[in-house]
């Protein structure tokens, strides 16, 4: 499996990468991960891993949604 990251910046000295980038990275590994059950990796297993990736991947973006809706009404209160 190949990964590109796009864009990453460093600020401070701590490397920073965009949440779409680490989502679509997370859902690009869950997928990567399907193809265990084809070398013989237990499917449970598999499955749970595959779950959990999503999971994360999809807190992630309901945190950036949530964070970004704050500072949008944050902008409007103060405007």
């Amino acid at each position: 499996m190949h990964v590109k990251l796009r864009l990453v910046y460093v600020v401070d000295g701590t490397v920073l990468v965009p949440a779409a980038t680490l989502t679509a990275m997370l859902r690009a590994l869950a997928e990567e991960v399907s193809a265990w059950q084809d070398q013989g990796a237990d499917p449970t297993t598999v499955g749970a891993f595959r779950e959990m990736l999503g999971r994360v991947a999809d807190t992630i973006d309901v945190d950036c949604i949530s964070l970004t809706s704050d500072l949008v009404a944050g902008r409007q209160q103060s405007g």
